[in-house]
């Protein structure tokens, strides 16, 4: 779900039809009047899991269209504000795989989308397009690992450079998965990556959002097995060039997996995140740090 500029709420879901599943966006005002509703037919499985408006109220929709024999195509779409489409632009894997976007950044002119494609293995993919919907980036980009990636956050920062948070499977030096970071440059191309490791937190871990401050710093959400049974919800900071500054952590080790699912960068000092804590009965979970210095 998204809101644009004048309040009007936008939604984005599937419809089980004979065969697949066909895609749905329908726009509602602020007053909850139905405005318009698109939907998105094509054999086999369509999907929208991504939504974004821009400063004029247009709308984009990300997701990917499934295709026979185990084909597929990341798909991103826009409306005007009236609902009328005003382009559809495709991408696939040059590597074989089936990729979907699964999350959208607009900042000024530029539409930054993210997901993975799935694969053997899975991995990390990036694209960035222009709100006239042309390729700024001649193919999507991609960070590989050799045993997959999962793709779980977007952010963009003031200098036009995408970061993409999720985790690698099994990258660890015993086999565990690994919370990971990606980031680009504007032109496209891999500035760094960084997959957390912590001696205290040597089980599985992932980063489940992401936001950056005015000052281009990164902050990923997520979480962090610290036995095979219990864990810590987490927030790590990064410098622009990929250096750990600072580390968060919940209080105690809690009964099951831990994890936050949302961020936001409140200033240069403040960060909230969101998400839950396993246990006897999960619990909901906000956490507020004040950053530090540098």
């Amino acid at each position: 779900m998204v809101v644009d500029h004048q309040g009007d709420v936008i939604v984005a879901g599937t419809s089980a039809q004979t065969g697949g599943y066909d895609a749905a966006v329908v726009k509602w005002s602020a007053a909850g009047t139905l405005k318009w509703k698109r939907m998105i037919s094509a054999p086999g499985l369509d999907l929208v899991t991504a939504l974004g408006v821009d400063g004029s109220n247009n709308v984009y929709a990300g997701g990917d269209r499934g295709e026979s024999g185990g084909v597929g195509t990341a798909v991103l779409r826009s409306w005007t504000p009236a609902g009328r489409q005003r382009w559809t632009a495709t991408a696939v894997d040059p590597l074989g795989g089936m990729p979907a976007w699964r999350y959208i950044s607009i900042k000024g002119k530029s539409v930054y989308v993210a997901g993975q494609s799935m694969g053997s293995p899975s991995t990390f993919m990036a694209m960035k397009y222009t709100t006239a919907g042309k390729r700024v980036w001649s193919a999507p980009k991609m960070q590989a690992y050799p045993h997959g990636a999962w793709v779980s956050g977007l952010a963009v920062d003031g200098a036009g450079s995408p970061v993409v948070v999720g985790w690698a499977y099994q990258a660890g030096t015993s086999g565990e998965n690994q919370a990971a970071v990606w980031k680009l440059t504007a032109k496209g191309v891999t500035s760094w990556h960084s997959e957390f490791t912590n001696a205290a937190w040597p089980h599985d871990g992932e980063f489940d959002a992401v936001g950056v401050d005015s000052k281009n710093r990164i902050y990923a959400a997520g979480g962090q097995y610290v036995t095979s049974g219990t864990g810590n919800l987490l927030i790590v900071r990064y410098s622009p060039t990929g250096v750990e500054q600072a580390m968060w952590r919940s209080d105690g080790q809690q009964s099951g997996y831990c994890a936050f699912s949302d961020l936001l960068v409140l200033s240069d000092t403040q960060v909230v995140a969101a998400g839950m804590v396993a246990g006897n009965g999960s619990n909901a979970a906000v956490y507020r740090a004040g950053t530090t210095a540098p």
